[in-house]
């Protein structure tokens, strides 16, 4: 027996290892790697959208914001058809749930296909959790222009209810009796 037979070739190190995920075998490295930069690029687009509304509610700019909205919806739909492939490469056979996370099956492949997957989804997962810092960020900008524009409304029904039917939270309030009249002969 040679050293040659006992070294795996490169397209043995490339080809896919048994896993119980898929019935014995991975998917193509290269169709995995590609779904994993798909993914990426479409986090990215949320994280991008979610600074951008977070500027236009900062600025009050309400057709900033429904462009932002438009942007949000069309990366929302790009990650579920990926999300669908993703369950089509890495899904088990039957359509049940996949056996694990993208980072579980990247350490699955050989080196050094191993190597760029997992760097691939540790990237994504990162991407993931800063996109979720973003739009939590948003809902805080969010509550606050809320809140803002509630003090504001509560202002002017206070300025505008000479009547005294508003209540300093900005909620009607049954007070006392306002005696009024209304001349309707000229």
């Amino acid at each position: 027996m040679t050293g040659r037979a006992s070294r795996p070739t490169e397209a043995a190190a490339r080809a896919p290892a048994a896993s119980p995920a898929r019935g014995g075998s991975l998917p193509d490295p290269r169709e995995f790697e590609s779904l994993i930069e798909d993914l990426l690029a479409a986090q990215n687009e949320v994280i991008v959208a979610a600074r951008h509304r977070r500027t236009a509610i900062a600025q009050a700019d309400a057709r900033a914001m429904q462009a932002c909205l438009a942007r949000e919806q069309a990366a929302a739909g790009q990650l579920e058809r990926l999300n669908w492939r993703r369950r089509q490469l890495v899904g088990t056979p039957g359509g049940q749930q996949e056996a694990g996370t993208l980072t579980a099956l990247a350490e699955q492949y050989p080196e050094p296909v191993r190597s760029r997957l997992t760097r691939l989804a540790a990237s994504l997962k990162e991407r993931i959790a800063e996109a979720r810092r973003e739009h939590q960020a948003v809902a805080l900008a969010t509550r606050a222009m809320l809140a803002h524009v509630e003090g504001v409304f509560a202002q002017v029904g206070r300025v505008l209810s000479h009547t005294g039917t508003y209540a300093r939270s900005g909620r009607f309030h049954v007070g006392q009796p306002v005696m009024s009249g209304l001349d309707l002969t000229r």
